[in-house]
């Protein structure tokens, strides 16, 4: 069973691939953090839904039907990617 220590590393590794993972397949993606809103990354339709594959793909999960609207910010995001790889 993965210690307190463990859990902290993963999702801190967690949280940089998902934000390297928008960074790559969003127009406007500079200065993503976790507090980041997801309405406030400007981007279209059709980048929104690469950002979705890749995570979806990298971590062999399916985000919601909403998609990444689904989250408010990009720590609810990386909430749901830690949580849901278990």
């Amino acid at each position: 069973m993965p210690d307190r220590y463990d859990t902290m590393i993963d999702m801190a590794t967690i949280e940089e691939r998902v934000i390297a993972l928008l960074k790559a397949n969003l127009a406007d993606a500079d200065g993503i953090t976790p507090a980041t809103k997801i309405l406030d990354m400007d981007s279209s339709a059709y980048r929104q839904e690469l950002a979705i594959q890749a995570i979806e793909t990298a971590y062999d999960i399916e985000l919601p039907g909403a998609g990444i609207e689904a989250f408010t910010t990009v720590g609810e995001l990386i909430e749901y990617v830690s949580e849901a790889r278990v």
